[in-house]
């Protein structure tokens, strides 16, 4: 147990709360310039990460660390055309939809567990580095297209278009 007696300092350093974890993380990233992450089709992603405490599903007194990484992008029509996700041609008609705005690109989180804050950290950054490393080096057109259908589905619920909802 640490405590704050001159006399037994800690040799690591001490996180108080999962509020200063996060912090702790956060600052990790920008400094480390994790939080920008440009793919392999030269479009820019936004890292987020939380880190939560959750309880062991296997030990009812035992406690499991939870880091979640999401990975988002806003991009607009005219990016999608000029890395080659959209045709100009081909897909006219989805250019149409999507017209002047800004397409929200949500990936699956990826999450890692951990039993210690200790244990957390190091498959925190083992995952992150690795993360970033996939991400830059291999092209997402799939994954963009798909990613493009879903947000012009869920944009459209109803019969709604884009245009006449004003969104």
């Amino acid at each position: 147990m640490y405590s704050t007696s001159d006399d037994k300092l800690p040799t690591r350093p001490v996180i108080s709360s999962l509020s200063t974890s996060e912090r702790e993380i956060r600052a990790w990233i920008a400094e480390n310039n994790i939080d920008q992450i440009i793919d392999g089709d030269g479009q820019q992603w936004q890292l987020q990460v939380a880190v939560l405490q959750k309880p062991s599903p296997a030990d009812l007194h035992a406690g499991i660390w939870e880091v979640v990484f999401k990975l988002s992008a806003e991009i607009a029509a005219a990016e999608f055309v000029k890395t080659g996700v959209l045709d100009a041609e081909k897909d006219a008609r989805l250019l149409d939809l999507i017209g002047d705005r800004a397409v929200c690109l949500k990936m699956r989180p990826v999450t890692r567990v951990a039993n210690s804050l200790e244990e957390a950290r190091v498959e925190f950054i083992g995952a992150a580095l690795e993360l970033r490393k996939k991400i830059q080096s291999s092209s997402l057109i799939a994954v963009k297209r798909g990613l493009i259908a879903r947000w012009i589905d869920r944009e459209c619920y109803f019969g709604a278009s884009l245009k006449s909802s004003g969104i």
